[in-house]
Formats: C-alpha cells, sequence, structure tokens
C-alpha cells in the first residue's frame, strides 16, 4: 500500500501503522510527534521523525492530489491547540474537501454504507476498512449523483460520522435521524406538545457553559411542520407536490476555540465545501457570537403568531445564507409552525482522528471533478412550487409547555396563564412575570389580533 504514496517501504524502525496513517492525512511534523507522545512514544519521537522526514513521508496524499487542487486554507494549528477538537475537525474536514472534493465523498460515503450494513464489508469489517480502496467496495459510479455534498442531510450525516464513536452501531445512533435507510428524516408527531422552539438556546448554553470539560457537537434538524401536512396542494396523487416551506439539517461544534458551523443547501444553495471556503474567515465565532447566532435563528424557529414576516425572512438568511421569499418557498403571510430538534454529542480531537482513520483508500487518479457546486448554484424548483402549498392559515402554533422554561405541567391546555391571548401558559406564576419582561409583552397584543382574525 505504500506504493501509493511513492514510498517502498516504512523507514526501519518506524511502525508500519504510524507510517501509513502520516502518509494518508498528510500530518507534518509536529502533528506527527504530538501523535507519538500521545501513544507513548515520546522517547522515539526525535529519531522517528528524522527517518520519516529523510523518507519524504511528511505530506503524505496532499503530493497524490490533482494539480490544480488547492490545499489547505485554514491556518496551521498553533501549539496546545491540537486538543481542542472543534478546531482539528473544521480544518481535516476543510482540507479533505479541497484535496479532491468527490474522492472524499466516495470514502465517506463507503463508511456510511458500511455502517448500515449495506455494503459488502459490514459491522465486523467497519475497523477493516481503512485497509480496503474505496472502489472496492462501492463503485464511484453509484456514489457520485446519489449522494450530492449540497443535500443538507448527507452534508450533516457526514460531519456526524467523524464525531461520533468508531463502532458501527454508535455511528448508527448518531446518523439515525437524519438517515431514511436508518428509518430517520421522519417528521414530527402532530401532537402541540412536542413544539418547543427554544430546544437550541437550551442546548447551547448547556455546552458553552462545559466546554472546559468537553467539546460538544450539535445536530439540529429545523423544520416547518407544513412539509407534512400537506404534501399535496390539490389533493391529489400526481404529481405530489412538496410544498415550499422548509427542512434543513446542520452541525455546530462549540469547544474551547469557539463555534464552527457546518452545513449545505440545496437546490440553488451551497456544498459544504463552498460554505466552509465563504465562512473561513467567519469562524471560530466566539461563544458570544455563537449565542447571538442562536438567537437569530429563534426569530422565527421560536415566532408565536406561526406568520412567515420580512424579519422571519432576513434571519433565515443570516442562519443559513438563503432568501426563501426570493427563492420561491415562503412568501411573507405565510403560515408556518417550526419543529426544531437538537440531538447533542460530545467528541474529542481522538475521536476525529480515529474516524479519519477509518475511511478507505481513495482510489487516485480517477476521481472527476466534483459537479455537486455548479448543480447547487443552477437548480430549479420543480413545476408548481408553491409558498404554503395553498393551505389556508387557519391555526396558531401552540406551545403547551410553560412559555418561559419548557417545563411540561398538567392542564396547561386547557388553562393557559395568560388571559389576555389566551395562548402563552406557565408551570409558576414566577415564570410568567419573567417570561412577560423576557418576550410575551411584545407579541401578546399581536397574537390577540391574529385569533380574532381567525374567529
Amino acid at each position: 500500500m505504500l506504493d501509493l504514496f511513492g514510498m517502498d517501504h516504512a523507514p526501519e524502525g518506524v511502525p508500519k501503522t504510524l507510517v501509513m496513517a502520516i502518509a494518508m492525512n498528510g500530518y507534518s511534523e509536529r502533528e506527527a510527534r504530538a501523535i507519538m507522545k500521545d501513544g507513548g512514544n515520546a522517547a522515539e519521537a526525535d529519531e522517528w521523525i528524522e527517518k520519516l522526514r529523510n523518507a519524504g513521508c511528511f505530506g503524505g496524499l496532499a503530493r497524490a492530489a490533482p494539480d490544480n487542487a488547492t490545499i489547505s486554507l485554514s491556518a496551521p494549528l498553533k501549539d496546545g491547540d491540537i486538543e481542542d477538537a472543534g478546531e482539528r475537525l473544521w480544518r481535516k474536514l476543510f482540507e479533505s474537501l479541497q484535496r479532491d472534493e468527490n474522492g472524499f465523498k466516495h470514502q465517506v460515503m463507503v463508511l456510511d454504507n458500511c455502517i448500515k450494513n449495506t455494503g459488502g464489508t459490514g459491522e465486523v469489517g467497519l475497523q477493516d476498512l481503512k485497509r480496503r480502496k474505496a472502489g472496492q467496495e462501492i463503485p464511484f459510479a453509484a456514489v457520485q449523483d446519489k449522494c450530492p455534498w449540497n443535500g443538507c442531510k448527507f452534508a450533516g450525516i457526514s460531519v456526524m460520522h467523524f464525531i461520533s464513536g468508531t463502532s458501527a452501531p454508535e455511528k448508527r445512533d448518531a446518523c439515525r435521524s437524519a438517515s431514511r435507510s436508518l428509518g430517520g428524516c421522519t417528521l414530527p408527531p402532530s401532537l402541540e406538545d412536542v413544539r418547543w422552539p427554544y430546544a437550541l438556546s437550551e442546548a447551547y448554553n448547556e455546552a458553552a457553559s462545559s466546554v472546559e470539560k468537553h467539546s460538544t457537537a450539535l445536530f439540529v434538524h429545523v423544520m416547518d411542520v407544513e412539509v407534512m401536512r400537506n404534501p399535496s396542494k390539490n389533493g391529489g396523487f400526481f404529481p405530489v407536490q412538496r410544498p415550499g416551506t422548509f427542512a434543513h439539517v446542520f452541525v455546530m461544534t462549540i469547544s474551547k476555540a469557539g463555534v464552527y458551523l457546518y452545513q449545505a443547501y440545496g437546490p440553488r444553495g451551497y456544498t459544504l465545501l463552498q460554505y466552509m471556503q465563504e465562512h473561513e474567515d467567519d469562524f471560530p465565532m466566539s461563544l458570544v457570537e455563537g449565542k447571538a447566532w442562536v438567537e437569530k435563528l429563534e426569530v422565527f424557529a421560536a415566532d408565536p403568531i406561526g406568520i412567515w414576516s420580512e424579519e422571519a425572512n432576513e434571519a433565515y438568511a443570516f442562519c443559513f445564507g438563503v432568501d426563501l421569499i426570493k427563492l420561491g418557498c415562503m412568501s411573507v403571510g405565510s403560515q408556518m409552525d417550526v419543529y426544531v430538534q437538537v440531538e447533542e454529542h460530545i467528541f474529542n480531537w481522538k475521536t476525529v482522528e480515529n474516524n479519519f482513520s477509518l475511511l478507505p483508500q481513495p482510489d487516485f487518479p480517477s476521481y472527476p471533478k466534483c459537479r455537486d457546486g455548479t448543480m447547487a448554484r443552477s437548480k430549479k424548483p420543480p413545476p408548481g412550487y408553491a409558498p404554503d402549498g395553498g393551505v389556508p392559515h387557519s391555526y396558531v402554533p401552540l406551545v403547551t409547555k410553560c412559555w418561559r422554561c419548557g417545563k411540561g405541567a398538567p392542564r396547561m391546555k386547557r388553562h393557559p396563564s395568560c388571559s389576555k391571548c389566551k395562548k402563552a401558559c406557565y408551570c409558576s406564576k414566577e415564570c410568567q412575570v419573567d417570561d412577560w419582561k423576557l418576550r410575551h409583552k411584545k407579541v401578546c397584543a399581536n397574537l390577540r389580533t391574529f385569533s380574532m382574525m381567525l374567529g
């Protein structure tokens, strides 16, 4: 296998597994030294580094990349930063995507197929996957157009593979909610009490307060329940028209280095690589900036009236880089009922390294240039694509948990605490007073007006 990297053999006295790890991942001398120290080989580090340097090992796959590839736009890690999981994940993904976007997609898809136990490798072979070539497991032709990077679910699941545990069951659990083949991608139940729009804010605050102990990845689903409520505008089966609303998945990591966001958006959106290139200078955000980003999302996600507005549209564009009014998915006055689901995953930089080492070998130099970005920018909505799916505005999305703290309480739905709007409910008088000062005073009158409009 070393001939793939232009090497006849591993330097004498240096473990072959270490040589392969350095060559495949393109580690620098400083990174390799840190890995040796972590593995209990600090005494041998100087000798091994010199032998590896003389053998031309450092750089690894970077030398095999296409001539027109751009490698590593991220700044090198500073001393001591190597253990920050958030920064390490961003850097590794960025470099891998820029080196060969299609090739990396192939590797990720093989890993994904393996954990779902639908390929030839199966669960038992997960740890052995790195010894095989991606093309031996899945022909690239079966991957190229099937899983475009501009699909938010595929991009999100790909990121999750690198922060979850290295066993197949752990990866299946991490990816299940956004993977159709694992029984995920289901929309929320129709029960009103599942709607708690501050789920992300609560998870973020908890993760931010724990950065000294560990790094956290938040796998977030944001969806307008209208996607399920009215799949066909005209009530017929042909064609079945998806209402022009929104459903999006993204990953947020919170660590000592700050906050990173990973997302893709199609159609007419962007790929994971395009997003990382365009926002390279924006990340990491500070913890304060990250909190402000979450609060911006809640401008539409926590809207209690359920009507799309210019303000909601601007907030959505700020968070996800897509103008839904211009795209034709929403219009001012469109009905919405936003559902937010957040899954929390703790990880560290070793988790990231171990997961990258699971990837099968790429099949250089057979990959064509990735066209996912071009496809994302050029796709058009299908005929008949209409905001709302044509559904009359006939309901106000209710939150039957406490509007201040999210705590459930018996009989809340039948006995809302706010005597004015008849919508807001609370678990205690203290929460009611706090929420009135915090947010409810601003929306209570609008809720009353909207209820009167509905009769």
